[in-house]
Protein backbone atom coordinates (compact mmCIF):
# COMPACT_ATOMS: atom_id res chain seq x y z
CA UNK A 1 0.00 0.00 0.00
CA UNK A 2 2.74 2.43 0.94
CA UNK A 3 4.76 1.59 -2.17
CA UNK A 4 1.69 2.10 -4.35
CA UNK A 5 1.11 5.50 -2.77
CA UNK A 6 4.73 6.48 -3.41
CA UNK A 7 4.42 5.43 -7.06
CA UNK A 8 1.22 7.45 -7.40
CA UNK A 9 2.83 10.52 -5.84
CA UNK A 10 5.80 10.34 -8.20
CA UNK A 11 3.51 9.85 -11.20
CA UNK A 12 1.31 12.81 -10.27
CA UNK A 13 4.27 15.10 -9.57
CA UNK A 14 5.97 14.14 -12.84
CA UNK A 15 2.74 14.58 -14.78
CA UNK A 16 2.17 18.01 -13.26
CA UNK A 17 5.72 19.02 -14.08
CA UNK A 18 5.33 17.86 -17.68
CA UNK A 19 2.02 19.67 -18.20
CA UNK A 20 3.33 22.92 -16.75
CA UNK A 21 6.58 22.63 -18.76
CA UNK A 22 4.60 22.33 -22.00
CA UNK A 23 2.45 25.28 -20.98
CA UNK A 24 5.59 27.31 -20.25
CA UNK A 25 7.19 26.34 -23.56
CA UNK A 26 4.11 27.48 -25.48
CA UNK A 27 4.22 30.98 -23.99
CA UNK A 28 7.94 31.69 -24.41
CA UNK A 29 9.46 32.88 -27.71
CA UNK A 30 11.24 30.13 -29.64
CA UNK A 31 14.66 31.74 -29.20
CA UNK A 32 14.31 31.65 -25.39
CA UNK A 33 12.35 28.41 -25.02
CA UNK A 34 15.14 26.34 -23.48
CA UNK A 35 15.94 29.08 -20.97
CA UNK A 36 12.27 29.45 -20.06
CA UNK A 37 11.83 25.73 -19.46
CA UNK A 38 15.07 25.57 -17.43
CA UNK A 39 13.96 28.48 -15.23
CA UNK A 40 10.58 26.81 -14.75
CA UNK A 41 12.19 23.53 -13.69
CA UNK A 42 14.50 25.30 -11.22
CA UNK A 43 11.59 27.23 -9.69
CA UNK A 44 9.46 24.06 -9.55
CA UNK A 45 12.18 22.12 -7.75
CA UNK A 46 13.03 24.97 -5.38
CA UNK A 47 9.36 25.26 -4.53
CA UNK A 48 9.25 21.58 -3.64
CA UNK A 49 12.40 21.89 -1.55
CA UNK A 50 11.59 25.13 0.27
CA UNK A 51 7.81 24.85 0.70
CA UNK A 52 7.88 22.51 3.73
CA UNK A 53 10.45 24.60 5.58
CA UNK A 54 8.64 27.85 4.83
CA UNK A 55 5.36 26.35 5.99
CA UNK A 56 7.05 25.29 9.24
CA UNK A 57 8.44 28.77 9.80
CA UNK A 58 5.04 30.39 9.23
CA UNK A 59 3.22 27.92 11.47
CA UNK A 60 5.71 28.16 14.32
CA UNK A 61 6.19 31.95 14.12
Amino acid sequence: MLLTSAYAAVFVATGGDAILSVHTAQHVPAAQRSLGVCLFVVCYQLGGALRPSLATVFVLA
